[in-house]
């Protein structure tokens, strides 16, 4: 099983260090999920800790139903994404509880024009095959 808490806040804690102040947190609505509530909160209490920016306006919860509607999840990553880099407090990374949001933002930085790592981190679970994320970009 995941250490949801610990990982969680071992990311946040490692973009804090890499002078990351506005972080966003992308995850799928799901309220009866532990490990969503687990990773939210520890998300939520790394950014305190590490004197970050409250992340709530940085939050973006993504309806389940894009999971099985791929142009539509990659717009609304997209969406959500540009908004967050052309916004007053600029996020520089982000916080995915699971890769499948990742790819989304990687996809949508790319669309962006925007590189990854160099404009944006991006951190994450990785549940899938261990180079998922990296093909994701020739997709």
């Amino acid at each position: 099983t995941s250490d949801n808490e610990g990982a969680t806040a071992s990311a946040v804690d490692a973009l804090a260090r890499a002078g990351h102040c506005h972080i966003g947190f992308f995850s799928f609505h799901r309220p009866g999920f532990s490990t969503v509530a687990e990773r939210y909160r520890s998300f939520a209490r790394a950014c305190e800790r590490n004197g970050l920016a409250d992340p709530t306006p940085y939050e973006r919860w993504f309806e389940n139903d894009l999971e099985s509607d791929h142009p539509r999840f990659v717009q609304a990553i997209h969406d959500a994404l540009f908004t967050l880099l052309h916004g007053p407090r600029r996020v520089t990374a982000i916080f995915c509880v699971q890769d499948s949001l990742a790819q989304g933002v990687v996809q949508a930085a790319e669309r962006m024009g925007a590189d990854v790592p160099r404009d944006l981190e991006v951190a994450t679970f990785n549940d899938w095959p261990a180079m998922m994320l990296r093909s994701a970009a020739a997709m």
